[in-house]
């Protein structure tokens, strides 16, 4: 799974390169850090938190932005 997601996004950023070339000197950045996130991704294991309707309505309300 590894090999496929790298090959994904080495031809994206391959395509970005020809579609976008003003951002050239952010591609060799890009590929990396894409890479090393693919290379770390199995071994975090994070745990999400399920909230039920209400606990969304208090953050919402309380004016947290990832909850709108």
């Amino acid at each position: 799974m590894l090999a496929d997601a790298e090959t994904l996004m080495r031809k994206a950023v391959a395509l970005a390169r020809t579609s976008k070339p003003a951002y050239q000197e952010l591609y060799d950045f890009l590929e990396s850090l894409y890479a090393a996130q693919l290379k770390v991704k199995p071994r975090c294991r994070l745990s999400l938190n399920p909230l039920d309707n209400e606990a969304v309505r208090r953050q919402w309300q309380a004016g947290r932005p990832l909850m709108r």
